[in-house]
C-alpha cells in the first residue's frame, strides 16, 4: 500500500526532529478548520521557517501539528464542564505508533487506538444497526470500537508541549484577520480557478 509506505515514511522522518520540531509550527487549515473555530477562510501556515530547518523538521511539526488540533478540540469541550479522561484513535494516523505517541504527550492524557481505523463506516452501521433494530442495547454498540493498544503521556514532555501549544493557539488568534484579506485579494486577481485536490 502505496499511501502506507508514505505514512511510515514520514514518522521515521518526524522520529530524527526533536521536540518542537526545532522552533516550526505548522497549522494545518488546508482546507478551513471547523471545532473550535469555524473558519472556512483558514489555510495553512509554516510559521518559524530557518534556514537550518529539515524536511525531518517539517515532518515533525506535522505530527505535531495534529495533536495540537485535538487538543484544540478536547479544551473547547472541556470547557462546556464535559470531562474527558481519554481519547479513541482511529483512521490514517493511528496506524503510526510514533503519531499516538506524540498526541498521548500534547494532550496529557491516554490514546486509545481502536481495532477497526475506518470508523466513519463503522459509525455508519452503528447507526444503520440501531434504527433497523439489529442491535436494541448501547453497549453492544461500544463492543464493536475495541481497543488495539494504549499510549500513554509523559509528563515531562507534556509540559514542554504547553508552551507550543500556546504559541500555536496564539499564532491563529493573531493571524486570524489576515485570511480574509487573503481570500479577498485572491478572488480580486480573479485566481479563485477551480482546483482538483487528489490526495483525500
Amino acid at each position: 500500500n502505496r499511501g502506507q509506505y508514505l505514512y511510515s515514511l514520514m514518522q521515521e522522518e518526524a522520529k530524527e526532529s526533536p521536540i518542537g520540531a526545532k522552533g516550526l509550527i505548522f497549522l494545518p487549515y488546508l482546507i478551513g478548520e471547523r471545532v473550535p473555530h469555524w473558519d472556512s477562510y483558514a489555510r495553512g501556515i509554516m510559521f518559524g521557517l530557518e534556514r537550518f530547518h529539515r524536511r525531518t523538521d517539517i515532518m515533525k511539526s506535522i505530527f505535531e501539528s495534529m495533536g495540537y488540533m485535538t487538543l484544540s478540540i478536547t479544551n473547547a469541550i472541556e470547557k462546556a464542564d464535559i470531562r474527558i479522561d481519554n481519547i479513541r484513535m482511529s483512521g490514517g494516523l493511528s496506524r503510526l505508533p510514533y503519531a499516538c505517541e506524540i498526541r498521548a504527550h500534547i494532550l496529557g492524557k491516554p490514546i486509545h487506538v481502536l481495532q477497526e481505523h475506518e470508523t466513519a463506516a463503522l459509525g455508519a452501521f452503528m447507526i444503520v444497526a440501531k434504527s433497523s433494530g439489529l442491535i436494541t442495547n448501547a453497549s453492544e454498540l461500544s463492543n464493536l470500537a475495541k481497543i488495539k493498544s494504549t499510549y500513554q503521556c509523559d509528563p515531562m514532555l507534556h509540559e514542554k508541549y504547553n508552551g507550543l501549544f500556546e504559541l500555536f493557539e496564539d499564532l491563529y488568534i493573531n493571524v486570524k484577520q489576515m485570511y480574509k484579506r487573503r481570500a479577498n485579494i485572491i478572488e480580486n486577481l480573479n485566481l479563485q480557478e477551480e482546483q482538483t485536490i487528489e490526495n483525500l
